[in-house]
């Protein structure tokens, strides 16, 4: 459920317009607005958060760990190919809820099970070279298909450039309390 109004127990929920190139939250350089959508608990009477009612009804087993459990990569899906930048990302912390104007890419598919991959691919994802060919391919949104279907180089650990990538995209991105964790690494 969403509201337009804070309860206790209520998280945020994310827009298109809450993020931009790699910040999720309000900055001085980028014109980023507050969350202003909030998540009703499901369980209101109970004072249940958000997070925790979907940990137990989502869940299949104990170690399965849902999408919003991680930080993940989100996107802007509507965009348009005269804007200034087409691809809009960033990396959305954990138990931070988004709505479908932002698209995220599973945490738990393919490389990027670890932060530091999904770092170097928000880092990619934003580059100038990657929204060119972006720019190639859409009109106003960015479907899922195209930007899978858009080549990007594979970079791991042992490229030159994995550690440069990290480290700026790190001190761009991994601001606030909820990457506290990530910042000391």
């Amino acid at each position: 459920y969403i509201s337009e109004s804070r309860f206790e127990n209520s998280d945020p929920i994310y827009r298109g317009a809450n993020i931009y190139q790699y910040i999720y939250q309000t900055a001085p350089e980028a014109a980023v607005d507050k969350p202003d959508l909030w998540t009703i608990p499901r369980e209101a009477e109970r004072g249940m958060p958000t997070r925790q009612y979907l940990r137990e009804r989502k869940r299949t087993s104990d170690t399965d760990t849902l999408p919003v459990e991680s930080s993940r990569i989100v996107y802007r899906r509507i965009t348009n190919s005269a804007n200034e930048r087409s691809m809009i990302a960033c990396l959305l912390p954990p138990d931070h809820f988004h709505i479908n104007s932002l698209n995220s890419i599973n945490p738990h598919q393919g490389d990027q099970t670890n932060i530091e991959r999904r770092l170097v691919l928000l880092g990619l994802l934003n580059s100038i070279p990657y929204d060119y060919l972006l720019r190639q391919k859409i009109t106003n949104s960015i479907p899922k298909y195209t930007l899978f279907e858009t080549r990007i180089p594979f970079i791991t650990g042992e490229h030159p450039l994995f550690e440069q990538i990290l480290r700026r995209v790190g001190r761009l991105n991994l601001i606030g309390v909820p990457f506290e964790a990530q910042q000391e690494e």
